[in-house]
This record gives structure tokens, sequence and C-alpha cells, in this order.
């Protein structure tokens, strides 16, 4: 029998045979010995013969260093090539060896392709929206400055602002931006632009060049300074066909005559998809001592060198606490800063969910992996025979370990392969079925990054998965594999041991990714059944935006809402029309403080806050909103009559706790800039959701339109039948009363309720789904290792049924192992889940991550899964023919 060689002193022998510096050294010491001996056979002395041997060969060092490279070189080069070439024999083995197994092998490289590709995809969109760097000069020194801190983080005043720039020494420079849409037209049909008036300071702040003309200037800043803007390279490309006559040309900008001074560079769009940059000018109310009060301007800084955003915040927050100091009634409540990096700015609403999805499809590549390790491993058993006869002729264990591990990491190169293919179309299904509070969407390709990540994800599966199989595989029992002519599996004890353990936690990662799946979909459940507040059903929005010089007065304003509102009531088809700023789940709001007339004033800082609207008689109505107590709004409610408003049943128990808010009458702290009056309150209606669902409905006040107009409206449309088809007839009574007006953002208030839930339902979706991948893999895992089970233990049914085992017996006899390595993963796994449930829990909307409820219901489900995954084999081993089974023995 052939010796066999320790795995150590074999892995060596692969590395180098005989190490280079020996060899080097005995041969020189035997040539210096025969030089030795020929000098003493000319008859010198030993001491001479040695000097004139060593005097011949020189610098013996020398020598000696040259020939250690020479012999490292030779055998690096023969390493080499043995590797490579036996390289090419096991991969060409390995695909002989699948051609024999097509099955086997389509199942395997399936498995892999789904939990490469999965994993591949969701990578995609965290190295676009979490990893790669925002397109902007040094993105991690720029910074956003809010009022407030953490979630009642607000935007700033003009003046603020102003003061902010000239004592911050953290940022090198501050500018402020207001984003809002803009009207194109004089270009073709009137369109809608995502617009940002900026200080010209910005495209500075942010890093970036522009592509054509050149950038704002101070001296576009300047009052009375021609009006100019900047366009976005894609707007640039899709509206203007790249005219390279761009510059210098003249576009109408709400109506206003606009000289485009410049194009963007490509991917340039800060903030929200920005189509056109132009100056900011404050209006002089905002110069005024109570336009500290005024705050929607938003902040961001380039930090300067050596600063912060720690530092940055400090600095700050103590300028605020002294305009706070100074300026009592207006600052009072805005003595806080808040400094936030751009990236967290940008990305931070979305990295938990993104960090749990690519953690969730992990768990589904170590399950698939679990499932390929167990084949392997039932594929080697049959592959026993063969492995003992390499063996017994004198392969080493290492060897064999390499031919089954090139085996593996083949098969999961071919699946990386297939998984890259997948992950390409889940890429392009993922951007078109993700929210767009998803930042980044648009960049969502399979990079360079991508496809290594894919690629080392193969290669990590591919040992990971075949080292073990490998690894049992390599020591068999070669008597007993050799006696029996390779009718038996070999080492059936340790081998099963490793198959029930693959199992078992198969059934923990699965259960571990069915809890988190079952808990967003008891969050999306209970999502869908909050009440927004006001019947969906039927109602068709769209906005209008009135350009300020071509309707720059109230009257104006006035007179068109009327039209409007004339001309959508006499659609065919609606049962009623209304207008409002500020709709529900519409992200448009506007606060303001206030206080109550016949209440002490409030201490500074401490002032009445609420959300405003502005609303027509019909708005209530239209909108499904309940009146709780006194009357809504009248036609009566115009200009000239008594002030009043209607507030919302969060500010009536929070503004008048004593129960009695009509007839009381509010002032708006702005009102001597006469901006909003306030009024007496003569109505409740109930609470409406208006941001977004899950968010508690705050304090509002509602203010007749006909009182206090706004350029800005949305129009509601209560149909009788389907919403959708009012709109073109819509669009068309809007065109008609002024050509330049375009209809935007028209849906039906369904469609927006919808998007206010679509992050969740997105979540739930991709959960739920990679879960139910988990759940079918765990299965077929349950199954295979039960029925190869069955196989082996087919000689000892055959005995019991002979001995009058009856069938139920047999049954019981599987089904009791199936269960007992699903209650261990099941318990392993809900151990896991409960330690890991804090990671979900930003996600949750009523549902507390450790939900009892779910965690029993996915437990009995995986069990339930696993029992029927159990009972197949099951019942075949008791159909068993005994004497069929002790033949097989």
């Amino acid at each position: 029998m052939p010796r066999r060689i320790a795995f150590g002193e074999q892995l060596r022998s692969l590395i180098w045979r005989t190490p280079v510096a020996e060899e080097v050294d005995a041969e020189l010491a035997f040539h210096l010995e025969m030089r030795v001996r020929e000098y003493l056979a000319r008859g010198m002395d030993p001491a001479a013969a040695r000097a004139a041997a060593l005097g011949r060969f020189g610098d013996l060092a020398a020598v000696n260093r040259i020939c250690r490279e020479i012999g490292k070189r030779r055998d690096q080069d023969m390493q080499r090539a043995e590797l490579l070439s036996e390289l090419r024999q096991d991969a060409r083995y390995a695909f002989r060896q699948f051609l024999k197994s097509p099955g086997f092998f389509a199942v395997a490289v399936l498995t892999l392709a789904l939990g490469i590709g999965a994993n591949a995809a969701i990578f995609s969109v965290v190295n676009a929206v979490l990893l790669r760097p925002l397109p902007l000069g040094q993105p991690d020194r720029l910074a956003m400055v809010w009022l407030g801190t953490g979630g009642d983080r607000a935007p700033t005043s003009w003046q603020d602002f102003v003061d902010w720039r000239a004592n911050s020494r953290s940022f090198s420079d501050l500018a402020a931006l207001d984003s809002r849409t803009v009207t194109l037209t004089g270009d073709g049909e009137a369109a809608r632009l995502n617009g940002t008036r900026t200080t010209s300071n910005l495209f500075s702040v942010l890093g970036v060049r522009v592509e054509r003309g050149r950038a704002l200037t101070v001296d576009d800043d300047r009052p009375g300074a021609p009006p100019v803007a900047v366009l976005s390279h894609e707007f640039w490309q899709s509206r203007f066909g790249s005219d390279p006559g761009i510059v210098g040309r003249e576009i109408r900008l709400d109506g206003e005559a606009t000289t485009v001074v410049g194009v963007a560079a490509p991917g340039v769009g800060f903030p929200n998809r920005t189509q056109v940059w132009r100056a900011f000018h404050p209006a002089p109310r905002e110069l005024s001592p109570p336009g500290r009060g005024i705050r929607y301007l938003m902040t961001i800084g380039r930090l300067a060198p050596g600063g912060t955003v720690a530092g940055a915040g400090a600095e700050l927050s103590a300028v605020a606490k002294r305009l706070a100091e100074q300026y009592p009634q207006s600052n009072g409540d805005a003595s806080a800063i808040d400094v936030v990096g751009l990236n967290e700015q940008v990305v931070g609403g979305v990295r938990t969910p993104l960090l749990v999805l690519l953690g969730a499809v992990a768990l589904v590549l170590l399950i698939a992996c679990a499932n390929v390790a167990n084949l392997l491993l039932v594929r080697a058993a049959g592959r026993s025979a063969e492995i003992a006869v390499r063996t017994a002729l004198g392969a080493g264990r290492g060897r064999l370990i390499r031919q089954l591990v090139t085996e593996s990491v083949f098969l999961a190169a071919l699946g990386g392969a297939a998984g890259l293919m997948l992950a390409d179309v889940a890429r392009r299904l993922l951007v078109r079925l993700a929210p767009s509070s998803v930042p980044r969407l648009s960049e969502v390709t399979l990079d360079w990054k991508v496809m290594g990540f894919a690629a080392a994800v193969a290669l990590m599966t591919g040992v990971l998965f075949g080292l073990v199989p490998a690894l049992q595989a390599s020591r068999p029992d070669l008597n007993r594999t050799l006696k029996e002519g390779g009718r038996t599996a070999g080492a059936r004890g340790a081998s099963q041991r490793i198959r029930s353990a693959l199992v078992v936690a198969e059934l923990a990662l699965a259960l571990m990714l069915l809890v988190g799946a079952g808990l967003l979909m008891r969050s999306f459940y209970r999502l869908q059944h909050v009440d927004p507040g006001f019947r969906a059903a039927n109602v068709l929005t769209f906005n209008i935006a009135l350009p300020e010089r071509k309707y720059r007065d109230a009257q104006a304003q006035r007179a068109f809402a009327d039209a409007v509102l004339e001309r959508m009531r006499r659609l065919p088809g609606v049962r009623s029309a209304a207008l409002v700023f500020g709709l529900p789940l519409g992200g448009i709001g506007y606060g303001i403080t206030f206080t109550i007339e016949g209440q002490p004033p409030p201490e500074p800082g401490q002032g009445l806050g609420s959300q405003v609207r502005m609303a027509s008689p019909e708005y209530f109505a239209t909108m499904g909103i309940p009146l709780v107590s006194g009357r809504p709004f009248r036609s009566s409610d115009r200009e000239g009559s008594s002030h009043v408003v209607v507030i919302n049943e969060t500010a009536a128990r929070k503004f008048f706790p004593d129960g009695a808010p009509l007839g009381k009458r509010i002032r708006f702290d702005n009102s001597s800039d006469s901006v909003f009056i306030g009024g007496e309150v003569v109505g409740v209606v109930g609470n409406v959701r208006q941001f977004e669902i899950k968010q508690e409905p705050e304090p509002e006040i509602y203010m007749p339109l006909a009182q206090e107009p706004s350029e800005n409206l949305t129009v509601v449309l209560r149909a009788a039948t389907d919403p959708t088809q009012l709109g073109p007839s819509a669009r068309a009574e809007v065109r008609a009363l002024d050509r330049d007006l375009p209809v935007y953002s028209m849906r039906t208030m369904e469609e927006r309720v919808a998007d206010s839930v679509a992050d969740s339902r997105f979540y739930m979706l991709l959960l739920a789904t990679f879960a139910g991948v988990a759940l079918v893999l765990a299965a077929v895992g349950t199954y295979g290792v039960m029925s190869y089970a069955v196989s082996q233990r087919t000689q000892e049914i055959g005995i019991r049924v002979a001995l009058g085992a009856g069938q139920g017996e047999v049954v019981r006899l599987v089904v009791k192992h199936g269960l007992q390595l699903t209650f261990v993963g099941v318990a392993l796994g809900a151990a896991a889940a409960y330690a890991l449930s804090r990671v979900v829990q930003s996600l949750l909307f009523g549902v507390p991550a450790t939900d009892a409820p779910t965690f029993l219901a996915v437990s009995a489900l995986l069990t339930s899964v696993a029992l029927a995954a159990s009972y197949v084999p099951a019942r075949r081993a008791a159909r068993v023919d005994p004497l069929v089974a002790l033949r097989a023995g």
C-alpha cells in the first residue's frame, strides 16, 4: 500500500519541492569540494588547495546570490507552469463531471445565480446611492445648515443667513437657495421646471463648473440687475436640442424675459434635480424687522480647511443664541443650529433600508450556499469509490481538495456569470419600482465595482460551499469503500451531521428573513388602514402656478381663481370643484406663528405655531374632510368682509384647552407686514395627514382663498366616476383661460396616497420576495437531506418493515428527524431575529420590532413547510419493499 503523505508535507511540496537556498548551497559546496580534491591530487597542501579553489570561484557570496535568484526564478516558472497545467486539468475534469450530471449542474447554477444575482442587483443600488461620491467638488467638505435639531430641522430667513455667513469661520463660504418650480413660456408649450433661486456663489461652494458661458456672479445679486439664468446640461439637451447658441439667448421664466448666461456641466442638478438656476433677490418685507421670521431658505456651506461639521454646528449655534437674545420676537425659537453633512442629508433617510436589503440578500446567498454544499456532499458521497481509488493510487489529500474546490469554484463562476445577467434585469426592475424618495436612482449601473463585487462573491461562495464537502470527501475509508465497491456512502455519520447542520442553518436564516418580511407586511397593513382624514376615491388634482409678473396683485389672482373654478364646475362628470394651497400629501407647507386674542402672550421662543392653508369654500366637501363644529367657508368670505379661519381638531385641542375655539380671534405674528391677517375661528374640521400617511396630524389653520389669494394653486375635482377622464377637458379649460399656464402634477388622490406609502411598499415587497426565495430554498434543502437520509437508511427501514413495523411508524420515524432539525433551526433563527430586531425598527409603523404574533406566525409557517418537506420522503420510505431493501444492503 502506498505511503500516506502528511497533508502539511504535501502542501509544502506544492509550493517548494526543495528550498532553493539549500539546493544552491549544496551545489556550490559540491563544486568547491571537487576543485579542492583536484588541487590536492596535484600535490598541494589542504589549506593552499582550498584557498586556490576559492580564488578560482571568485566572490563566492555573489555567485551564491546570483544562483539563488536564478534558482528561484526557475522554480517559480516551473511551479507556475505546473499549477496552470493542473488547473486546466482540474477545470476540464470538472466540466466533464458536470456534463455527466446535467440536472445537478442546472440546479446548482440556478441556485447560485439567484443568490449572486440578487446580491449584485442590491449592491448596484447601494453602490450608486451610498458608496459613490456625490458629483460635486470634494463632497465630504459640504454641509447643510438648518434651524433646530433632529426631526425639527427648518429653513432660515435671509437676515439670519447674512448673519451666519458674516460670523462663521468654520465655513469658507455659505450659499442660500430657494428651490421652487418656475414656468417656462415662449419656447413651445408652456412647461413647469424645477427651479432654484440662489446666491451667486452656489456653484463655487458646490465646487462644480459650467460647461458653456458663465455661472452667476456677484453683479447678478445686486438689486435691479437684469434677470439671468443658468440651465442644467440635461435640460439644455432635452428642451433646446443642445443648441450651441443658447448662451445669450432670451427665454421667459414666470413671464419675465431672462437671459441664459451659462449651461452647467453634465450631472449637476443640486438641489432636487434643478433645471434652471436664477439669482436670488430678497423681497423688501424680508429685509424689515419682521422678515427674520420669514423662513424658507436652505443653506449649504463648504467647510474651511480644518473645519468640521461638529465645530461648525457649535459655532453657528452660538451665533443663533446671540440672535435669539437680540431679536426675541422673531428668533426666540431659533436658538439651535443643526449642521448635517451633505451626503448624510441626501442619503441618510435611505441608508438603513438599503443596508437591511443588502443584509437580506446576503442571507439568501448563505442559504443558497448551504443548499449547494448539501448537493456537493451528496455528490461526493456518490463518488466515494472514485476518490478512494485515487487515494489508493497515491493522490494526496491536498490534491483531492484542490480538485474538488476547483469544481465548486467552477460551478460558482458559472453561477456568477448567470447571476450578473439576472442582476442586470433585476437592476432595471428595481429602478423602475423604487419610490422617488430613493435618491440618485439614475446613477444605478452595473459598473466595474458591481462586477468586481459579483466576482468576489462568486469566488467566496465557491470556496465557502466547496471547502466543507471537499474536506469531508478527501478522507475516505479506503478499506470499507473499496471492499464494498462504493455501494455505501462512506463516512455516513460525519457527513450526515454536516448535512443536518447545514439544514438547521438554512432554516434559521430563512426564519430571520421571514420575520423581517412579516414585520414589514404587518406594518404596511397598518399603513393602508390609517385614516388620512379625507376621502380619496374619485378625486382628481392638478397644480397651477400663476406667474408673479402677470398676476402681480391679489385682485388678478382672485379673478383667475373664480374663473377657473367656474369652468371646472361646468365640466361634465364633475360633482364638485375646489381650490387649495397646501393639498394633503402634496409636499407643500407653510408654517407661521400667531397669537390668540384674550390669551396671555407666549414667552419669547415659545410662540404658537401652525401650518397654514388657503382654500375655497367647497374644499372641505370636495375632499371629504368632515366638519366637526361651526361652519365651513362661505362665498361671502371675501375681500372686504370680516376675516375668518377654520382650524383642525389638533389645533383646537392644543391651542384652546377650554374646548371653545369658535369665536376666538387669531392674529398672525407678521400681520404688521400685511402678509397674513388671521381672523375669527368659525369652524373646526377633522384632522388630515398632511405630509405623510405615517406622520401624525399637525395643527392647521385654513384661510379663505378669496381673502388670502395665492399664486400657487391646486385644483381639486370630485368626479362621478373615473376621475382620470376629466384630465384632458380640465387641461383644455385652463389653457383656454391662459395658454401660458402649464398644468402639472395631475394625479388622483388615490395615487397620491399610494405614493405616500411607496417606500414602505417597496421595501416590504423586496424583503418578502427574498424571504419567499429563502423559504423555498430551505424547503428544498430539508427535502434533499431527508430524502438522502431515507436512502441511507433503506436497509434499516426494510428490516423494520420485515419485523412488522407499520407505515405510520416509519413515517413518524422519518418526520421526527425532520422536526428535530426544524425546531433547532426555528429556535436559533428566532433568537437571532430577536437580537437583530432593532435594525428594522425604523422601517416599521404601528408594529414593534419584537411583535410576538409575527414571530409565532412565521415560526408556524416555517415549521409547516419543513414538515411537508419531510413528509414526502417519509411516505416514500413507508412504501419500501423489504426484499428490495435487504438486497440493497
